[in-house]
């Protein structure tokens, strides 16, 4: 049996941030990674995949479930997360060039 990794809703929705550098041209994509009851899930693969250029990054989440991608090209782009045992999970989220604030 495996579980949902709910990175698209406690995440990527209320924890991940893809927020551009008002001053430069590129973004980062940062959050946690949890399970379904709301549990950190430590050594998850994060990938965010830009869907214009293919560009692919990807972050391994710490002890406490947090990840970070610094310096992403704006555009949009596909994040999921998996982890032996769980279901991967998918969510799009953008980065604007020159937004002086994060998107939730």
């Amino acid at each position: 049996m495996t579980r949902k990794l709910s990175l698209l809703v406690a995440t990527c929705f209320f924890l991940c941030r893809a927020q551009g550098n008002a001053q430069g041209t590129t973004g980062s994509i940062w959050g946690t990674v949890r399970d379904q009851q709301g549990a950190v899930v430590p050594g998850a693969t994060v990938r965010a995949v830009n869907e214009e250029t293919g560009m692919m990054r990807t972050a391994v989440a710490d002890l406490a479930g947090r990840y970070a991608m610094p310096s992403l090209s704006p555009g949009n782009y596909r994040v999921s997360a998996g982890q032996p045992g769980f279901q991967t999970v998918a969510h799009r989220n953008r980065i604007d060039r020159g937004a002086g604030s994060g998107t939730r």
